[in-house]
């Protein structure tokens, strides 16, 4: 055909596109119907006029003309309201929608025409039996379809995914720039096979994006190659006074979106750079070729395909993100998706990739096979892992809750799973596996580094190996090169270990450790640095935990982070914050400020005190002991013969002793209401505990105590109870603070022995003088609050407190004149 030939016909059939039904005059119909203001019947027919706008509304199931030919003269315009759902249009209607909305599931049949400059017509929108829609502007939603005789000319607008353009029907797109896969395609039709994307750009300048893989079926669709606009690379902003804003983006464009701006559902980059500073951007944002950045602001549900690159580092995406094969999105700050019923977050199709480096994934992510996520920062919430799918975590946060057969991940510092079923290949060289990780059938596991939260599950069909040294079962060493540990760890169990790295691990039954087919394999581990260690700043780079020998002091501002473990080592805590599960073994704790979290035990004869900061839960175990002089636990609970020395603070909720001994030091103790009688200062009574009894007192430091005792089935109480009448600082119980106790600290300074009247139970330190000068002058009177009613003159109290603050100056300096 000669090339005027050709363009002589496109231009006919733009022009045929583009011949806009305007209003007819009213004085053509009978009937004439203006909404709102007039009542609406469900069912109009021949010569009537309905003028829908601002306000109005059509009712549900509305019907315009009949079937088969029978009406005529039916005109709808619709400049503004609503059409509710299911209406249906048929001989002899011409609809012409400029503005409002027509409802899902709208059917044009019988030689219905629809002349589309704006509005929006919804879902499931049905064109049938010679029915003609023109798409000039405006927006179809998705699953648009045509049945046989159907006909739609589009030359402007967007529409939306799902599209069912079968060759029964028949389709016009007038425009140009036409591309399939990323390469000019210059035939006259376009059937498309699954993977296809096909783009290009309307006869109005705006773009289009349509793929097999999002349901897209395309069939025998005729392209017309029209005139285009001139491409102007002019940066546009679209701000809370913008109109006419494009629907999508051709090649070389840029768009940004401000505070207040807007942009419909359905905008396609194909090709150019959109960027969302503010304000909103609608449903069916599609990215292929293009680049789309997301800093502030609302986006809504998005895809990105061949080409596309998304970056998000702040606002919201909050419908969900669907990444497809040869796509990259990257997220370093923001929020992606919602939690709920209606749970949104990234589905990493077959074949893309998702770099998170900061931000907050909330709603779920699902990666499927071939499909890569890294994370190295932020939070994720990872839900699962299709066979064959990798995962790379070397920092941040990602809750991982399934994984199947053949999945890959790597860890290399962050934390990995809460409660997480595994059944892929892990190979762990740092970070942390969260609490609750399980190895399942088929799964397996290399882990070298990193901390191992509690109730880790090795179960007897996976195959796990722990490769480091120093193994040891209740203190009794694991000597074999290679072992395989597959038992049931019984109560009272403890197996510890150091890995590769030098991190530390404990495992017990009490923490519902389960352990089967595990390899230990022994390797050569790094030198054990004695040097106390000082954690006082976010940025100090603070170690996994600590082994044999080793002493850390936690000072405001530093912090641990979970699981951290200890053995044979001493942790001293005067500020800053640990995370959750704490757990050492043979080994100092002494908390004076700070925060630690949940779940800290101490196992195999460690020593804890406690006389400032706040705790989680915390669980002292197997002949283990408890020094309370001051401080908050919220949870406290003593088993196997350990102790707990109690003379000050506060547990919140809970305290449980099980085949252990509390000790209380204090005063005014009672039973049900009555005093214990026949208590001396300083003597010890051992309490016979009955089911139900109230115990209630004051503590040495004058914190109250109110506990009740249950010894039934459900006993938070199967120990030994003793009470000690206390004094604080009155080393020899004579019911004063004085001087004459100070002289009994100065003789026993650094004796391995507990003084009358000490809170922090252990040898005589620097602790027992403060807290004798804390004290100083106060007097013991019977069934009565401590009072002080013989403290010496200040004067005379500052002259004996500052000699001796010279003498222990001189003790320090010369230990043995001192002697």
């Amino acid at each position: 055909m000669p090339r005027f030939a050709t363009l002589l016909i496109a231009l006919l059939a733009l022009a045929s596109s583009a011949s806009t039904h305007a209003q007819s005059d009213p004085s053509n119909f009978e009937t004439v119907i203006n909404v709102p203001g007039d009542a609406v019947p469900s069912t109009i027919g021949s010569n009537t006029q309905l003028n829908l706008s601002e306000d109005g509304t059509v009712p549900y199931s509305f019907t315009a003309g009949g079937t088969a030919g029978t009406t005529s003269n039916i005109e709808i315009n619709v400049t503004g309201g609503t059409i509710a759902s299911g209406p249906r249009f048929f001989s002899g209607t011409t609809v012409n929608v400029s503005g409002g909305t027509i409802g899902v599931d709208a059917i044009f049949a019988d030689g219905s025409q629809v002349h589309m400059t704006g509005g929006r017509i919804d879902r499931r929108m049905r064109i049938a039996q010679q029915s003609t829609v023109y798409l000039q502007g405006g927006t179809i939603a998705d699953e648009l379809g045509l049945q046989g005789g159907g006909r739609l000319v589009v030359s402007g607008g967007a529409i939306g995914e799902r599209v069912a353009f079968y060759s029964l029907g028949d389709v016009e797109i007038l425009g140009g720039e036409f591309q399939l896969n990323g390469t000019p395609h210059t035939a006259s039709s376009i059937t498309l096979g699954p993977t296809d994307i096909f783009t290009g750009t309307l006869a109005d300048g705006s773009s289009f994006l349509f793929t097999p893989i999002v349901d897209d079926v395309f069939q025998e669709v005729q392209l017309v190659t029209v005139p285009m606009p001139t491409l102007d690379t002019t940066p546009i902003v679209v701000g809370p006074e913008t109109t006419g804003q494009p629907s999508g983006l051709r090649a070389g464009q840029t768009l940004t979106v401000i505070e207040g701006g807007i942009l419909g559902d359905y905008s396609a980059v194909a090709g150019g750079t959109l960027n969302i500073e503010g304000g909103h951007i609608g449903d069916g944002i599609e990215v292929a070729y293009g680049t789309m950045n997301l800093r502030s602001g609302i986006a809504g549900r998005m895809a990105i395909f061949e080409g596309g690159v998304v970056n998000i580092s702040g606002g919201t995406a909050e419908e969900g993100i669907n990444t497809y094969a040869g796509s990259k999105l990257n997220i370093s700050g923001g929020t992606i998706g919602i939690t709920g019923t209606n749970a949104r977050g990234v589905h990493l199709r077959t074949g893309s990739e998702v770099t998170v480096t900061g931000g907050h994934v909330v709603g779920p992510v699902v990666v499927e096979t071939d499909a890569v996520l890294n994370v190295s920062g932020g939070s994720v919430n990872l839900r699962h892992l299709s066979a064959w799918s990798a995962l790379n975590v070397s920092g941040g946060e990602v809750s991982l809750y399934e994984a199947n057969f053949g999945v890959r991940v790597s860890l290399t510092g962050g934390t990995l799973g809460r409660n997480s079923n595994f059944g892929g290949i892990l190979e762990m060289t740092g970070g942390e596996l969260g609490p609750g990780f399980g190895f399942g059938h088929g799964a397996e596991g290399r882990i070298s580094g990193g901390t191992l939260g509690r109730a880790f599950t090795a179960t007897a069909g996976s195959v796990v190996e722990l490769v480091g040294g120093d193994f040891q079962l209740n203190g009794v060493e694991i000597v074999d090169p290679t072992v395989l540990f597959d038992r049931t760890l019984n109560i009272g169990d403890v197996f510890t270990g150091t890995l590769a790295d030098g991190s530390p691990f404990i495992f017990t039954r009490r923490d519902q450790d389960t352990l089967h087919n595990v390899t230990l394999t022994r390797v050569t581990l790094p030198a054990i640095d004695t040097t106390p260690l000082v954690i006082d700043s976010p940025s100090a780079i603070a170690p996994k935990g600590l082994r044999a020998g080793q002493t850390l002091t936690l000072h405001e501002g530093g912090a641990l982070g979970n699981s951290f473990a200890m053995l044979d080592a001493s942790l001293r805590i005067e500020g800053g914050s640990v995370g959750e599960g704490l757990e050492f073994s043979n080994s100092q704790l002494d908390v004076r400020g700070g925060q630690v979290g949940h779940y800290l035990r101490a196992t195999q004869t460690s020593q804890v005190y406690i006389s400032g900061g706040a705790i989680g839960r915390a669980q002292i175990d197997l002949a283990s002991t408890l020094n309370m002089s001051g401080g908050t636990i919220s949870e406290l609970a003593a088993s196997s013969q350990s102790i707990i020395n109690l003379s000050g603070g506060t547990i919140q909720y809970d305290l449980v002793v099980l085949d252990s001994t509390l000790n209380l030091y204090g005063s005014n103790f009672q039973i049900n209401g009555v005093p214990i009688g026949g208590l001396e200062l300083g003597e010890t009574e051992t309490i016979e505990v009955t089911h139900g009894m109230q115990l209630t007192g004051t503590l040495a430091d004058g914190s109250p105590f109110d506990r009740r005792l249950t010894t039934d089935s459900r006993a938070n109480f199967l120990g030994t109870l003793t009470v000690t009448l206390t004094l604080p600082g009155d080393f020899n119980t004579d019911g004063v603070v004085d001087l004459a106790d100070y002289t009994v600290w100065r003789d026993h300074l650094g004796s391995d022995i507990t003084l009358p009247g000490d809170l922090t139970p252990g040898a005589v330190t620097q602790d027992d003088y403060d807290l004798w000068k804390s004290h100083f002058g106060e007097v013991f009177t019977p069934s009565a609050p401590i009072s002080s009613t013989q403290v010496p003159e200040p004067s005379a109290t500052l002259l004996l407190l500052g000699g001796i603050a010279s003498y222990l100056l001189f003790a320090r300096a010369n230990p043995a004149a001192a002697n």
